[in-house]
C-alpha cells in the first residue's frame, strides 16, 4: 500500500500474509501518490509506485523497490509531460505513457500528441522505436502476456505494437469512436460502445466488439442490441459508463435497458446469450454496478430510478448476488 504524508512524501508498506510489516518497510520517496495511487507488484516482488512533484505536480517518476525494500539500481525513472500513467506487462516490464502540449481551458485533457514507451527492469528504455508517438489525446493502453501493446487513438483506430514499437502486423482497427481496449481473461481485446442517435433520426445499436491480438474479428462477436447498455445518470455532459464484469471463464454479463425494464445478461465466449439468462429486474430498478463475487456468483449493485432524480447517483442502494446459471442467491 501507498500513502502520502503531510510533507509529500510517499510511504511505501508491504505486509506479510499475518499482517506484520516484511523486513525492510515501510520506504519512502520523493512526491505525492497522486489521486490514483498507481502501484503495481512485478512477478519478482518488485514494487513499482508513481509519484508526483514539481510545478502543478507534472513532474511524474515511478520508482522501484527490491522485495527487501532497497530501491533497484535505475531507479526512479521519470515521465516527460502531462497526465502520464504508467501499467505493468506481465513479465514486469513497465509501460509508460504521457500527453504533450495540451490545450488550455478545456474540460478534459485534450492533448496534441501520446507518447508510449517500454522500460526494462535496470529502468532503460527497451531496444526498438521507443517511444511511439500518436496524434491528438488516446487511451491508456492494455498489454498482453507477450508484452504487445495496444490502444485507441484520438480518430478511432486501435493499434497494436510489439516489445519494439513495431506496429503488428493486422492492424489498426477502425472503431467508430475512440474507445479504451479492456483485457479479457481469455487474452482479447474488448470494446463495448454505446448506442447513439443523431438529429437525423440515423444511428447505431449498442455493440460489445471482441478482437484477436491479430487484429480480427473474435468468432461469434459483435454482439449488438438496440437497448442501452449505459449505467443511470442525469447530467448530459456526463461520461457514459457502461456496468460490466467478466468471469474467469470468459462469461461476459451487462446490463442493457429500455422502457421495458432493466435485466442482467450473460454471454459466452461466442457472444450467445447463456441459458437461464437474462435475469430481470423489478419495475423501476436500474444496474449501477457488476463485479465477480466468490462460487463464480455475480455481485449486482441496484439503484431505484422510478423517480429520475434518483438515478442522478450512480451509488448502489440495494444489492443481489446471481448465480452462474441466473437465479437469484440466497
Amino acid at each position: 500500500m501507498a500513502c502520502t504524508t503531510e510533507d509529500e512524501r510517499t510511504v511505501v508498506s508491504s505486509f506479510a500474509v499475518t499482517g506484520s510489516s516484511r523486513p525492510g518497510w515501510p520506504v519512502e520517496a520523493v512526491g505525492w501518490t497522486g489521486p490514483g495511487k498507481i502501484l503495481f507488484v512485478g512477478p519478482d516482488d518488485t514494487v513499482f509506485v508513481s509519484t508526483m512533484t514539481g510545478v502543478d505536480d507534472r513532474e511524474f517518476a515511478v520508482h522501484a523497490f527490491r522485495p527487501d525494500g532497497h530501491p533497484r539500481a535505475g531507479w526512479p525513472r521519470t515521465l516527460p509531460g502531462v497526465g502520464q500513467g504508467f501499467t505493468l506487462a506481465p513479465d514486469g516490464t513497465v509501460v509508460g505513457w504521457w500527453y504533450e502540449d495540451p490545450k488550455e481551458g478545456t474540460l478534459d485533457l485534450q492533448a496534441a500528441r501520446t507518447k508510449f514507451t517500454m522500460i526494462g527492469p535496470n529502468g532503460k528504455t527497451l531496444p526498438g522505436r521507443w517511444p511511439v508517438t500518436s496524434i491528438g489525446t488516446v487511451t491508456a493502453p492494455v498489454v498482453t502476456k507477450d508484452g504487445s501493446l495496444f490502444y485507441t487513438s484520438a480518430t478511432g483506430k486501435v493499434w497494436g505494437h510489439d516489445r519494439s514499437g513495431t506496429i503488428i502486423d493486422g492492424w489498426p482497427y477502425r472503431l467508430p469512436y475512440n474507445v479504451r481496449p479492456e483485457l479479457r481473461p481469455d487474452g482479447l481485446l474488448m470494446f463495448i460502445l454505446g448506442g447513439w442517435t443523431a438529429d437525423d433520426g440515423t444511428g447505431s445499436d449498442s455493440e460489445v466488439i471482441v478482437l484477436t491480438t491479430a487484429g480480427r474479428m473474435a468468432s461469434g462477436w459483435p454482439y449488438r442490441t438496440n437497448v442501452s447498455l449505459d449505467g443511470p445518470q442525469c447530467c448530459a455532459d456526463c461520461y457514459s459508463y457502461f456496468p460490466h464484469a467478466v468471469s474467469a471463464d470468459g462469461t461476459l454479463y451487462l446490463a442493457p435497458w429500455d422502457e421495458d425494464g432493466a435485466r442482467v445478461v450473460a454471454l459466452d465466449r461466442r457472444g450467445r446469450v447463456v441459458t437461464g439468462w437474462p435475469y430481470r429486474l423489478l419495475p423501476g430498478w436500474r444496474v449501477v454496478a457488476l463485479e465477480m463475487g466468490s462460487a463464480g456468483r455475480l455481485v449486482v449493485g441496484l439503484r431505484d430510478c422510478s423517480a429520475q432524480s434518483e438515478c442522478c447517483d450512480s451509488d448502489a442502494s440495494r444489492q443481489i448476488t446471481l448465480t452462474p446459471a441466473g437465479e437469484l442467491a440466497p
